[in-house]
């Protein structure tokens, strides 16, 4: 039985206490944004050990090899040569176009990122894409390093000055609109 307006048990050992949150948050908040970025799960996360222009470089000399692989089936009288060619390009081939693909997958993960941090001091948050009025239009106070997932962006023009504001998502709960003079693309 549970007591009279208390959670349900289930909820009760499920829940985290307040003290180890905050050591978690304390713990988090000493890491560098750039290793609290999520990194991309399974195969996406191999096609990201090495660099983009790696991985092209790869599939560029595959793609030279599996000429050369043809040149030798073609060209050859001998069928041991042949077969070594035949077989090699197919090798060379899968190689080529698993490189082309990683490839393709480093350079759209590293270059589209939705993840920035703060690099003033402290900025203030506001509920429309302007700077806050009065108090009731702060939403929040953030500090330099704070990372923050970019939703999406508006371009203000006020006077002959235009001002670029984004709308941001805080611990996946909180959003709100920053001046992107503030923050940094990581």
């Amino acid at each position: 039985a549970r007591p009279a307006g208390g959670p349900p048990p289930s909820s009760q050992q499920n829940s985290i206490p307040l003290p180890s949150m905050l050591l978690i948050r304390a713990r988090d908040s000493t890491r560098t944004p750039v290793e609290r970025r999520r990194s991309p799960p399974g195969w996406k996360a191999f096609s990201m050990q090495i660099p983009a222009n790696t991985w092209a470089g790869i599939a560029l000399a595959t793609f030279i090899l599996l000429l050369g692989a043809v040149a030798l089936y073609v060209f050859t009288s001998n069928i041991t040569l042949r077969k070594t060619g035949f077989f090699g390009g197919i090798i060379l081939l899968a190689i080529c176009v698993v490189a082309n693909i990683f490839a393709s997958i480093a350079t759209r993960y590293s270059t589209s990122s939705t993840d920035a941090v703060i690099i003033v001091p402290s900025t203030l948050l506001s509920t429309s894409p302007r700077v806050p009025k009065d108090r009731s239009e702060e939403a929040l106070l953030l500090h330099e390093g704070t990372v923050v997932q970019i939703i999406d962006s508006v371009t203000t023009r006020i006077d002959s000055t235009s001002t670029k504001w984004y709308d941001v998502q805080v611990d996946n709960n909180n959003r709100a609109w920053i001046n992107g003079n503030a923050i940094e693309r990581i």
